[in-house]
């Protein structure tokens, strides 16, 4: 994870256990939309409690 942390950015704790290969961070304010067949594998899985902070972060993102 590198520079500094954005008002909607929430930098995954749980890294590991969410199977990820190094830290990261969900950019809520930064949205990007896919083709479904483009995701070939998914990278990692949010537990509950982050999933809640993201949500809520995304849900701030999106009022402004």
């Amino acid at each position: 994870m590198s520079g500094n942390p954005r008002r909607f950015d929430h930098p995954i704790m749980a890294w590991e256990g969410a199977g990820l290969l190094m830290p990261s961070v969900v950019r809520c304010a930064k949205l990007v939309t896919l083709e479904r067949s483009t995701v070939h594998r998914i990278l990692g899985r949010l537990g509950r409690n982050e999933l809640a902070r993201v949500s809520g972060l995304l849900r701030q993102a999106l009022a402004m």
